[in-house]
């Protein structure tokens, strides 16, 4: 599993898109392109929780396998504040 750790601010912005569809501030436009892009879909890892620095955490399902360099240019994204792939028993998932 790939967990993308994004800045709070993104994070509410991600939220409240999936909720209501409604794409808000342009921060949000270049991790919408490269999802789009790479046919993956982000995913809170902690749906409902009220903790703040929870809410950052996400994961990332992909069609395919994607490459490093796949991974890097999604790190290099405005409010990607970590990207990496989870070993099998640390996160819910």
């Amino acid at each position: 599993m790939i967990v993308v750790i994004t800045s709070l601010a993104l994070a509410s912005i991600i939220r409240n898109y999936q909720a209501t569809k409604d794409p808000g501030p342009n921060e949000f436009d270049a991790l919408r392109s490269w999802l789009k892009e790479h046919n993956c879909e982000i995913i809170p890892t902690f749906p409902g929780t009220d903790s703040r620095p929870l809410q950052t955490y996400f994961r990332l399902h992909a069609d395919a396998a994607l490459k490093k360099a796949d991974l890097k240019s999604l790190m290099n994204l405005p409010g990607i504040e970590s990207v990496f792939e989870k070993p099998s028993d640390d996160l819910p998932g």
